[in-house]
């Protein structure tokens, strides 16, 4: 029978109740130390997550790159067009009709013009373009059928 306060216990008693508090001091350390090591586990482990993360996103892409070295690439010039803007037409030459004639004729392209409705159509323009008999045709037939 174990009792508190001025009772005096046995010496079994006593040699029982130191063990009791051994053992409740030691688990209570335990107890301690995994608390720590759980809030220092939930500091450092989402630290590390993203020290790795930032590290990873931040090299280079290595796509499609073998193991090995790569296969020299054959580069391939594209020609290059430069647009000038003027402020001023001082740069267009304005030619006449015999003019333009004479500098298709020289190109070896054909030389005719046509005027119509307030137009200019070069020749060479119709040459490319289907004839007036195909689109007249179908007309003709569906008014006359």
């Amino acid at each position: 029978m174990m009792t508190t306060g001025d009772t005096k216990l046995s010496a079994a008693g006593a040699t029982r109740k130191a063990a009791i508090l051994g053992e409740l001091d030691t688990a209570m350390k335990w107890r301690n130390r995994r608390r720590s090591a759980g809030r220092a586990g939930s500091v450092l482990v989402p630290a590390v997550l993203l020290a790795a993360s930032v590290y990873w996103m931040s090299m280079p892409a290595r796509v499609g790159v073998p193991n090995g070295a790569a296969p020299p690439v054959a580069s391939a010039e594209f020609p290059r067009v430069e647009i000038v803007k003027t402020g001023s037409l001082a740069m267009v030459q304005t030619i006449d009709d015999s003019e333009l004639q004479s500098i298709l004729a020289a190109a070896g392209k054909p030389s005719g013009l046509i005027r119509t409705g307030g137009r200019l159509i070069l020749a060479a323009d119709l040459e490319a373009q289907p004839g007036p008999e195909s689109r007249d045709e179908e007309p003709e037939a569906e008014a006359n059928g």
